[in-house]
């Protein structure tokens, strides 16, 4: 079953102009970000869905220079961007990620894309649950006919912008299940919307393994544990709410 792990990122973020390309330790935070997502072993292909705002240019450059391909597509109907990103690869199934999350964890990527092949058939969309995981690991996996559907049907704004609605507000049609961890960790912020959460990303990676990129979400939340005030750095910041009911 052919795999596809697609990243939405673009540089026009209110909170945080660029944010994707701003520097960590020399390097973009999407290298981080991509670097990690080709690490996953269940993931055949890699590839980023960007907007055709001339800004958005550099997104394609860098992806590029990492091997990374580059769709780009409509700035507000982001699930039609997103679809066309997908049928490109012709997969069976289809992993959602986004770039303001530099620790993506490949492990977990893995754990859904694993937890969606040995699903039944009906089973066709999974993610993360907020209530378990820090927000930054998100990922969302589903079946390539699942997403195809939406992009058919989705009218409400909200559904264009955001992919996957339609799929998490008609669980009894596609099966939505959620994916939890026995040791959840919810209360911890690992994505960069804020500055705030970009100094957190640099102090974590001062402290994790130099120059390896396989680290653990684990390991990130084992630190913030270890030191309290690590946590503290980006305390303040406003998480945006989920409409995903459930977690």
């Amino acid at each position: 079953m052919k795999t596809v792990c697609i990243s939405q990122a673009r540089l026009g973020s209110s909170r945080l102009p660029g944010k994707v390309l701003l520097p960590i330790h020399g390097q973009p935070m999407l290298f981080y970000h991509l670097r990690r997502l080709q690490l996953a072993a269940e993931v055949d292909a890699v590839a980023v869905a960007t907007t055709h705002l001339m800004e958005d240019d550099a997104i394609e450059l860098f992806a590029a220079s990492l091997g990374v391909s580059c769709h780009r597509g409509p700035v507000e109907d982001v699930l039609t961007r997103f679809f066309e990103c997908a049928a490109r690869h012709d997969p069976d199934i289809v992993v959602r990620v986004t770039a303001d999350c530099p620790l993506i964890d490949p492990a977990l990527v893995d754990y859904a894309v694993r937890a969606l092949k040995d699903a039944p058939p009906e089973i066709q969309y999974m993610n993360l649950s907020l209530s378990h995981f820090p927000r930054g690991v998100d990922v969302e996996v589903m079946r390539f006919a699942a997403l195809a559907v939406a992009f058919e049907e989705a009218e409400d704004p909200y559904e264009r912008e955001h992919v996957t609605p339609l799929l998490y507000r008609h669980p009894d049609r596609f099966g939505w299940r959620q994916l939890e961890t026995d040791t959840p960790a919810a209360q911890y912020r690992l994505c960069v919307d804020e500055q705030s959460d970009l100094d957190l990303i640099a102090e974590l990676l001062d402290r994790l393994p130099d120059g390896r990129l396989d680290f653990s979400w684990r390991d990130a939340v084992r630190l913030m544990e270890e030191e309290p005030a690590l946590a503290e750095i980006n305390a303040g910041v406003a998480q945006k709410p989920s409409r995903r009911t459930g977690g």
